[in-house]
């Protein structure tokens, strides 16, 4: 990155866009399809453009973002106990494009 502000940015849309997380669980089946859609950073109303973007938007408050952002790209539940998988989110590959090559 050429200063801090972008090294920041490509460290965060690294996590938001393209880190995918796999979470091994027990329990019932249901509180995983409950809770699931709301894990991913794409549950964020904030989503969708590199984080230098947004960050310059909220003129350098993190607080004034969208906690939710603050997401791996992609979560799955392995369930344990039932051998049920969930998957939730999705890596975006444009934005990740975006910022890493502008």
């Amino acid at each position: 990155a050429t200063d801090d502000l972008a090294a920041i940015g490509r460290t965060n849309d690294s996590v938001l866009y393209g880190a995918e997380v796999t979470l091994y669980v027990t329990g019932e089946d249901e509180l995983y399809e409950e809770c699931g859609p709301k894990l991913p950073s794409s549950s964020s109303k904030d989503y969708g453009e590199p984080f230098g973007t947004i960050f310059k938007k909220y003129n350098h408050d993190f607080y004034a973002i969208d906690p939710m952002l603050f997401s791996p790209a992609l979560v799955v539940f392995q369930n344990i106990d039932t051998g049920n998988s969930f998957r939730f989110g999705l890596t975006n590959h444009d934005v990740l494009t975006e910022s890493f090559f502008g």
